[in-house]
């Protein structure tokens, strides 16, 4: 299993602009690693693609998809190539979030998109995000993507972190608390304007 790579599954679109009808493609696997890491990590569209002049079906269809929204990420941002956690999070934050499952999406317009990467130990550390009145009910979703050590006495399997997000008056608004894939994901609704804090444990 590739740790710090991202895992890309199928799904069918019905030839719809609406999520709503999408079903996962039935020979796209899914599920848990022996090491309990939820695969794969994002879904686009691969069911009946048009590749000059005929169609065809399956994952490998799928991924040059993630492949093109990395490539339109790296043209406005080409820093970001030295920094793949990132890249993950930038992908899995704007995609649409299905019962815990993450479709390759364009960024939700209504939506605030933060995205935060790490590298090394995070556990303890905290981020500030603040949010204006022109930001207030507006639905914001946090990413977070780590890289996993893959040194021999490093197990990574066993390497997990997890969300919480504390508004400006202390209140919890949002946590996470997957299994030990190596990214996190929250949304919630921001209520009130000030510094929203993000603790990683």
């Amino acid at each position: 299993l590739a740790y710090n790579g991202i895992t890309v599954g199928a799904f069918d679109d019905k030839n719809t602009l609406y999520r709503t009808d999408d079903t996962i493609y039935e020979y796209s696997s899914y599920g848990f690693h022996p090491s309990l890491a939820q695969k794969p990590d994002i879904y686009a569209s691969g069911v009946n693609i048009d590749i000059v002049g005929f169609r065809n079906t399956g994952t490998s269809f799928a991924a040059p998809y993630v492949t093109a929204a990395v490539a339109l990420i790296l043209q406005d941002y080409p820093g970001y190539a030295s920094a793949p956690p990132l890249l993950k999070s930038i992908l899995i934050s704007s995609a649409k979030t299905v019962q815990g499952l993450h479709f390759l999406d364009v960024p939700d317009l209504n939506s605030k998109v933060i995205c935060v990467a790490g590298i090394g130990d995070r556990s303890g550390k905290y981020y500030l995000i603040n949010v204006n009145n022109s930001d207030i009910n507006k639905k914001m979703k946090l990413a977070f993507s780590w890289e996993r050590s893959t040194t021999y006495n490093d197990n990574p399997t066993l390497v997990n972190y997890n969300i919480k997000v504390t508004d400006p008056d202390g209140n919890i608004v949002a946590r996470s608390n997957s299994l030990t894939n190596n990214s996190e994901v929250v949304e919630f609704l921001t209520t009130i304007e000030g510094r929203y804090r993000v603790d990683i444990s």
